[in-house]
């Protein structure tokens, strides 16, 4: 729970003066102690609400929480009944999917009713921990015992049917925010269902939001000091963000002092690389300034007065190269009611777990048609370009579609070639006539000396000789031999 009028009680661990927490450790001793036992138990509190499903016909209903209660929780962290009766605003958010819930408790329609009561009687709004629905309020237990499946449930209701549903809840609540409450820590990342930079998708957690989830306690040598951090793996928390976060997308971390460029991508954030911590001490145990903020620790990393880690997306197609049985790599004469095998590979960005699927479309079917695989039948005579994409990355190559075939007479290749071993160049091949229709082959007479692709580009593998032969589909042939230095 957190807000600037919010204070600790003596009796909790606090590490600001802004909120108060009751950790998920100590929920689930209250849970198990049934509110018998334990610093926590004056919070239990068993209270019993009517709802209405308006699902066509309204059915009513009657439920009966146990688990800890908002106007006692409110009391122990220090407000008064004064104060509480002048909350404007209060805001309960789930942790599981950051779905949040803000009502003015001071508005009719938000008066806490209990199934006996008169109007403008009031019942606390409950962290249940515990949730029982009966038909009629005599079938309720006097205590809730069935245990709540999302850990905790939020219920605040009213006597009268109103268009929320089983008396409003918020399933998995996990933290509960008065007016002054602000995030403490924010991923900032690309909306998930638009394709535009600039539209963003946030997800900000409280102080009090990041403590109820846990308390991961590392130690880190930073700068030759000792230092300790409190808080949470910065994994587990990119990982339940809203947005599209991808495995090569680059991490920016913003702090109260500018943004700071670490050199990763979000691949890089193993569990247990970095630690969003909410509170840090040195190796005495002694208090260490971030404050209400929140800090980085990685290896021989320490980040102070982080405000928010941004996701800028890229893409996951580093390099889209097309390669085609024919001299050209970029376009080709094929003959009518021929085919042309056109290849794509897309090469994966660094942390990426794949590139993007290939795609291929054709710019006149009537021409030529591709399928899926890239092999491009001609139609009838024309022009068409053919194109394969994959993520933000286009190539693009133009058939020509003749009449009739037109067979090559010879090809040629330089005929002889030096090449540094670990180095790649193309072989430059030629037909003729220029509008031959026919396809090409590659072959090394050694591919442990030299490897040759289907396109003619040569790699040196190690110090040798080889042949390199190029074939047309009429027979014709051409050679290069290739020493490897």
């Amino acid at each position: 729970m957190a807000g600037d009028a919010v204070n600790a009680p003596a009796s909790m661990q606090t590490y600001s003066g802004d909120a108060f927490w009751i950790t998920a450790d100590e929920l689930s001793q209250l849970k198990d102690s049934r509110g018998t036992e334990g610093p926590y138990s004056g919070l239990w509190a068993t209270l019993r609400y009517s709802y209405c499903e308006n699902h066509g016909a309204p059915v009513y209903g009657f439920a009966v929480g146990s688990g800890v209660a908002l106007r006692q929780m409110l009391l122990a962290a220090g407000l008064d009944d004064g104060q509480i009766a002048a909350l404007d605003r209060v805001t309960v958010t789930s942790g599981s999917d950051g779905y949040s819930v803000t009502f003015d408790p001071r508005q009719p329609r938000y008066v806490f009713l209990t199934p006996a009561a008169v109007s403008g009687d009031s019942v606390d709004p409950l962290l249940a921990l515990y949730v029982d629905e009966a038909a009629t309020l005599d079938d309720l237990p006097a205590e809730a015992t069935t245990p709540v499946a999302a850990f905790t449930k939020f219920l605040y209701g009213q006597l009268e049917p109103s268009e929320s549903t089983k008396c409003s809840f918020v399933s998995g609540a996990n933290s509960v925010s008065l007016p002054t409450a602000s995030p403490a820590f924010t991923v900032d990342a690309p909306d998930a269902y638009s394709d535009d930079p600039t539209v963003r998708q946030k997800s900000h957690f409280t102080l009090a939001a990041l403590v109820t989830k846990g308390n991961d306690r590392r130690t880190y040598q930073v700068g030759g000091a000792t230092a300790v951090g409190h808080g949470l793996d910065l994994k587990a928390l990119l990982d339940e963000a809203r947005g599209r976060i991808c495995p090569q997308d680059k991490l920016f971390v913003i702090t109260s002092g500018g943004t700071v460029d670490l050199g990763l991508n979000v691949a890089a954030i193993t569990t247990g690389a970095y630690l969003l911590a909410y509170y840090s001490e040195d190796a005495s145990g002694a208090k260490v300034a971030n404050g209400t903020q929140t800090m980085i620790y990685g290896d021989g990393v320490a980040i102070a007065d982080v405000l928010a880690v941004k996701i800028e997306h890229v893409d996951a197609t580093a390099k889209l190269v097309l390669t085609s049985p024919t001299v050209s790599q970029s376009r080709a004469t094929v003959a009518r009611g021929s085919k042309l095998a056109l290849r794509a590979v897309a090469t994966k960005a660094a942390g990426a777990l794949a590139p993007n699927p290939i795609v291929w479309r054709t710019s006149n079917a009537r021409v030529a048609t591709v399928a899926t695989n890239g092999t491009v039948t001609a139609r009838r005579c024309g022009t068409a370009t053919i194109t394969a994409t994959s993520g933000s990355r286009r190539v693009s190559f133009t058939v020509k579609v003749v009449s009739r075939a037109v067979n090559a007479t010879r090809i040629t290749l330089p005929r002889t070639k030096l090449l540094a071993r670990g180095s790649t160049v193309k072989l430059s091949a030629r037909v003729y006539p220029a509008g031959a229709t026919n396809t090409i082959t590659w072959k090394s007479s050694n591919s442990r000396v030299v490897k040759v692709d289907r396109s003619g580009r040569i790699t040196g593998v190690r110090r040798g000789r080889a042949t390199i032969t190029v074939r047309t589909s009429n027979g014709k042939t051409a050679t290069c031999i290739v020493t490897v230095r």
